[in-house]
């Protein structure tokens, strides 16, 4: 969701807020390579992790990150590993992957056009 505030990602366990003032760039986002199970034999976790990454847009900044008091352990471990491993961002590519031309796109152009070249 885009506000006059900045962007805000609310998932089952994480809201992820990221103000306009604060983003830095955009550009390539960290690859998805599905999810980390360790001991996992499921095939279909096998097929996500096998299968080749896929680069996404997202901006970058310093983001506000909350985590529901209910997110299972096995899923913040994750979430603590990708704020470890990654720069802080919002991944468009997963919310709006044409976003330059759709709606978040004109959030850009009034907030932000300087991020959009």
């Amino acid at each position: 969701m885009a506000s006059a505030e900045g962007l805000e990602v609310q998932e089952p366990h994480r809201r992820i807020r990221l103000r306009w003032v604060d983003m830095t760039d955009i550009g390539a986002g960290p690859a998805q390579n599905g999810y980390r199970t360790p001991g996992s034999t499921g095939r279909r976790v096998q097929a996500l992790t096998a299968a080749p990454t896929a680069r996404s847009t997202a901006v970058h900044g310093p983001t506000q990150v909350e985590l529901s008091p209910q997110i299972p352990a096995l899923q913040k471990a994750n979430i603590d590993q990708e704020a470890r491993e990654q720069r802080p961002h919002v991944d468009l590519g997963a919310y709006a992957p044409d976003f330059p031309a759709g709606r978040l796109g004109e959030w850009f152009r009034a907030q932000r056009p300087d991020l959009l070249g």
